[in-house]
């Protein structure tokens, strides 16, 4: 008979869930990070350019520039997901039952942290790309890449987030796989973590709408993103923990994991929001 999360298996799950829990959500690595943040929010640091001046006459006085600050905050969110098991779970349930919640947990840690980068690129006010009728497409990946060039943002660290549906599209374009690219990408069955136009892929799945929400969907239209690394940050007040308590005189133990963290756009010139049809 199991004995659910005892003693024994209490620090084995804690361990298990936390470990690389950065490497959990397909997002990870997309956007700044602020660790340990204080209080309700977080004041991203950005300044506005400067320029080079003329040099005035000779021993005259240098003028300086001010620099200019802006302070988007970044709010944030608490976070919870609470699982209670008892001594006869493994056997009602014909499986084991620790590696399974194990595995639930990383999920939604790992879902959770990339729904609050996804909600931060919804709320920016990033240039659209209106659906025109049609699904992802390659020309609209170059019109993307030409909004964040027009806007001087740097060719590396461009990130395209979409779901099956804009990546079927995309495989059957002759201009996709006609591509090196599309080569290697069909070879591997897959296109993420592979560059196209300096854009590196990452699909999530449309299933997501049900949990945590995804990528927006109204009707059959779909928004995907492209964004800069530099453009988001995530920010952790609390850094994902669990706590397994054994309830004395009680079959059953509960398995709390808990987080408080948030993500904002610093930087809307570096967000490009792509509308697809899916119908």
């Amino acid at each position: 008979m199991s004995d659910g999360f005892a003693s024994l298996k209490i620090e084995e799950f804690r361990l298990a869930v936390l470990d690389d829990y950065r490497g959990i959500g397909v997002l990870n690595g997309t956007t700044m990070e602020k660790h340990g943040i204080k209080g309700e929010s977080y004041q991203i640091p950005v300044t506005e350019p400067i320029t080079m001046q003329d040099l005035p006459a000779v021993c005259s006085h240098l003028p300086s520039q001010d620099i200019v600050y802006n302070k988007p905050k970044l709010f944030l969110n608490n976070k919870f997901i609470k699982v209670c098991t008892d001594v006869f779970t493994d056997t009602e349930a014909g499986f084991e039952e620790l590696p399974a919640v194990i595995r639930q947990f990383k999920d939604a840690i790992g879902r959770e942290q990339d729904q609050q980068k996804i909600n931060a690129l919804d709320d920016s006010a990033g240039t659209a790309i209106p659906d025109g009728g049609s699904n992802m497409s390659v020309v609209k990946l170059i019109e993307a890449g030409k909004l964040l060039d027009d806007q001087s943002v740097p060719p590396e660290d461009r990130i395209v987030i979409l779901t099956g549906s804009q990546k079927e599209a995309l495989l059957r374009e002759d201009k996709f796989t006609n591509s090196d690219f599309a080569t290697k990408a069909l070879e591997r069955g897959n296109i993420e973590n592979i560059t196209f136009m300096g854009f590196r892929f990452i699909t999530i799945g449309a299933n997501r709408d049900a949990l945590e929400g995804g990528l927006p969907l109204a009707g059959n239209i779909r928004t995907c993103f492209v964004w800069h690394k530099m453009s988001t940050w995530a920010g952790w007040g609390i850094d994902p923990r669990i706590k397994v308590d054994e309830i004395p005189g009680e079959i059953h133990q509960t398995a709390l994991g808990y987080m408080r963290l948030g993500a904002k756009v610093a930087l809307d010139k570096g967000v490009v929001k792509i509308d697809c049809d899916e119908s």
